[in-house]
């Protein structure tokens, strides 16, 4: 497969099926909503992602969608995307992250510029679907509130964004790449053995970050991992 043309350092693929935009099934309501989900008996880095599943029936529908993944281009995203016609941007923010340290105060960057330069989209560009995956839990809460911020510029009311953050209490000393196995299925591999303290950004504190967006959904897996679904306003 050729992959065309890209914005800034993004990755711009094209497929041919045009999808239906997102809607949400209920009306969100100011309050989260947290399930347990239960999870089968599956290898252990493999988990069903009630978020995933979510997206993957609205995007089953016939109208267009516009896609970021801020994860790594990896064959398996790109192929399980290609079933559908969409637009879809490849912004690897993780690399970004686990390479340099682009809030140390030595570097005077202001958020908006540094943020314009890790995700550099054209004037006019609006995402139907973000998918963040688990950087949130690399970045201090305030990082968060001015990601959501900058994002925002590039959403839509109905702009849907996935998320995860942990509750265990240590996590991978850098981000997870999340593979998709399949509509329902997420596979994630540990990219170091190293650990460190899990921030467990939740509740008041994570909500007051969110700007424009706010909780639609959230799934408490067992895993250690619980599953976001932010809609912009």
């Amino acid at each position: 497969m050729k992959y065309p043309s890209c914005i800034g350092e993004a990755l711009c693929v094209r497929f041919m099926k045009i999808p239906n935009w997102f809607r949400s099934d209920k009306t969100p309501g100011k309050n989260e909503r947290q399930e347990n989900v239960e999870q089968e008996q599956i290898p252990v880095n493999i988990h069903r992602s009630p978020v995933l599943k979510l997206l993957s029936k609205k995007m089953a529908e016939d109208r267009k969608f516009s896609i970021l993944d801020t994860g790594p281009p990896l064959n398996k995203n790109i192929e399980f995307f290609s079933q559908f016609s969409c637009k879809l941007y490849i912004d690897d923010f993780y690399s970004s992250f686990r390479d340099f340290d682009f809030f140390a105060p030595a570097d005077e960057c202001s958020p908006e510029n540094l943020f314009s330069y890790l995700l550099p989209f054209q004037k006019g560009t609006r995402f139907d679907i973000i998918l963040l995956w688990d950087v949130l839990n690399y970045m201090k809460l305030e990082e968060c509130g001015y990601l959501f911020n900058y994002l925002a510029r590039f959403s839509h009311p109905g702009t849907v964004l996935f998320a995860m953050v942990y509750t265990r209490r240590e996590i991978s000393e850098v981000p997870i790449s999340f593979r998709i196995e399949n509509r329902e299925r997420i596979h994630y591999d540990f990219n170091s053995s190293i650990l460190k303290t899990c921030p467990r950004h939740e509740g008041p504190s994570l909500e007051n970050q969110l700007g424009r967006f706010q909780i639609t959904n959230s799934y408490l897996l067992r895993n250690g991992f619980k599953e976001y679904l932010f809609t912009c306003s």
